[in-house]
């Protein structure tokens, strides 16, 4: 099987696709290295440095996309609004992508989609829009559910909470911080 992993140099993306290899899978990874570090790419992996419309530019028949190459802190679109435009127009780019080759995708969305909503969070609570990085994300997930709802495109967003470990240092301000 082929798979793309869009961030594919940064921190979650490298170790995603250092498995995959690792199960036998061919990988290729897109990454424009604005947060990710080439040292970061298995050998094994085809390298394409660029955004993640690249996908566009890729013809052989792929299986599946993971889409973590995407801005991944609220300070990033806090200080530059017109990242949300970007961020949802590459996502349409890889469900275009998926709807022309039927593969699927994995995307990552974010915990931030909890805001406002009491502890334990829950799938089925409430989305409380509180940034531009949150809006950005339910934005993308509501593309998702359009491209499944309209073509059958079949993907899953992960909303992940506070990712950290090896390899996220690179983020510099953007990283987590474990208190």
């Amino acid at each position: 099987m082929k798979f793309i992993v869009t961030g594919g140099a940064g921190f979650i993306g490298s170790h995603l696709a250092e498995e995959l290899i690792k199960r036998g899978f061919d990988v290729t990874i897109i990454d424009d290295l604005s947060l990710g570090v080439e040292n970061n790419v298995p050998k094994e992996a085809t390298f394409i440095k660029g955004s993640s419309s690249k996908v566009s530019e890729i013809s052989e028949r792929i299986d599946g996309i993971f889409h973590l190459g995407m801005p991944s802190s609220s300070p990033m679109y806090k200080e530059d609004p017109y990242l949300i435009g970007r961020t949802i127009n590459e996502a349409i780019t890889i469900f275009e992508y998926a709807r022309k080759n039927q593969c699927k995708i994995v995307y990552a969305s974010t915990s931030s989609i909890y805001n406002g909503n009491s502890l334990p969070y829950k799938e089925d609570m409430p989305v409380y829009v509180t940034d531009y990085y949150t809006e950005c994300r339910y934005a993308i997930e509501r593309l998702a559910k359009l491209y499944y709802d309209l073509y059958n495109v079949k993907s899953i967003g992960l909303r992940l909470f506070s990712v950290y470990g090896p390899r996220e240092e690179h983020k510099g301000k953007y990283a987590n911080i474990i208190s």
